[in-house]
């Protein structure tokens, strides 16, 4: 909820920077639960992250980030972890897509 509130301001580039790399040493965690949550923080990032400052400061995360929620697809045993990283996924496309259209328009102009 709070990164959520910290849209448009300067602070959100850093606020999931360092919910990134918080979360990160939790995705092989032994509980569900807890992987869950590690997806749940990368969702609300892609979310609320524009999808410039992904490409421009964030863009080993967002890789390291997107082959992490392929393997939860094809190996977690959790339904819910994989129905969480297929959303997920979803998301990085969607980032991926924004700022692909983004760079298409510019190079018209």
């Amino acid at each position: 909820m709070i990164l959520y509130s910290a849209i448009n301001t300067t602070v959100i580039r850093p606020m999931c920077k360092h919910l990134m790399e918080f979360v990160w040493v939790f995705k092989y965690n032994s509980e569900a639960f807890v992987r869950r949550s590690v997806i749940f923080a990368i969702s609300v990032c892609l979310f609320t992250l524009p999808s410039f400052l992904w490409f421009s400061e964030l863009q080993d995360e967002l890789i390291e980030a997107k082959e992490w929620l392929q393997y939860v697809v094809e190996k977690d045993d959790d339904s819910q972890c994989k129905e969480a990283a297929i959303e997920a996924i979803v998301l990085v496309k969607e980032v991926v897509r924004k700022e692909i259209g983004v760079a298409a328009e510019e190079k018209k102009t």
